[in-house]
This record gives C-alpha cells, sequence and structure tokens, in this order.
C-alpha cells in the first residue's frame, strides 16, 4: 500500500440503512462532496430544470421536463394525452426541448425509450435523433434505447 491509503476492517466499518432523520444530513455530505469534487476537477456543474405543457382548448394535451447540465440536455419524459395524439403536439414539444437546450448552449439532446414504445422509437428517429446506446433486458425486462441529436452551433 502507498500513502496514507489503510484497508478497514469489516468491524471497523458499520454500512447500514439510512434513517428519514438523516436525509437532510446525507443530503448535505453528497452536495458537499460533489462540489469539492468538481471544484477539483474544474467541472462548472449547474443543473437546469425544465418543465413545459401544452395546452389545447384550456386543458392539459401534453408536457416535457428534464434538465441541462454540462452542454446536454436530457429530456426525462415527453407525454401526450391519448385523445390527442398524431396532432403534432408531441413535435412542437420535442422542437420546445431541442430550443431550450439551444438557449441554454448545450451541444447535445438526449433521451431514452423502450421497447414497449415502439411508436416513440420511430418518432425520434423521424425527428432527426441516432440511436447511442441499447441495454438490453432492463428495467421489466425490456430493453431500454438512448438516443442524441447533436446541435448545431
Amino acid at each position: 500500500m502507498t500513502g496514507d491509503t489503510k484497508i478497514l476492517s469489516a468491524q471497523q466499518l458499520n454500512i447500514k440503512s439510512i434513517p428519514k432523520n438523516e436525509k437532510k444530513k446525507i443530503d448535505a455530505f453528497v452536495l458537499r462532496e460533489w462540489r469539492a469534487h468538481n471544484k477539483e476537477k474544474k467541472y462548472h456543474y449547474q443543473e437546469k430544470e425544465f418543465r413545459f405543457a401544452a395546452y389545447l382548448n384550456g386543458k392539459i394535451a401534453g408536457c416535457i421536463y428534464g434538465n441541462n447540465n454540462g452542454g446536454v440536455a436530457y429530456l426525462d419524459d415527453i407525454i401526450i394525452d391519448r385523445k390527442n395524439r398524431n396532432k403534432w403536439i408531441g413535435k412542437r414539444l420535442l422542437k420546445k426541448f431541442e430550443e431550450i437546450a439551444k438557449k441554454n448552449q448545450c451541444h447535445a439532446c438526449l433521451l431514452a425509450t423502450t421497447d414497449k414504445h415502439s411508436q416513440a422509437i420511430n418518432f425520434y428517429k423521424n425527428s432527426g435523433y441516432c440511436l447511442e446506446a441499447q441495454l438490453k433486458n432492463m428495467y421489466w425486462n425490456v430493453n431500454e434505447y438512448y438516443f442524441i441529436k447533436r446541435l448545431k452551433k
């Protein structure tokens, strides 16, 4: 071993579930350690969340939400009301997502879906997104697909 590296014995280290009353303390610890790491590595970590809804006749017809960080915009969800599909609502919300990304100087848009949503896979491909990765047998034993769209400066 080199430096101050020391392997702890099982008797010295106690790993346990975090009780609810310790959550804030753990969150503060995580934030402190990530900030120190990012400062050390000269990363500028500043996540920005976004949420937008599409309204049709005063009712929610669809929504998007996600975040921007490190030059990449990630779309957590795009959801369109079943009765309002195939009316370009999804296309307009996806365009809004890309506008948000550009406004925040992102160089790429990233999103994920599963093979349970075969229409979404074709929708993303037809919208200029490229399949970047496929993870087999993920949640609920379905395949997960990650799509990316590189943005032009």
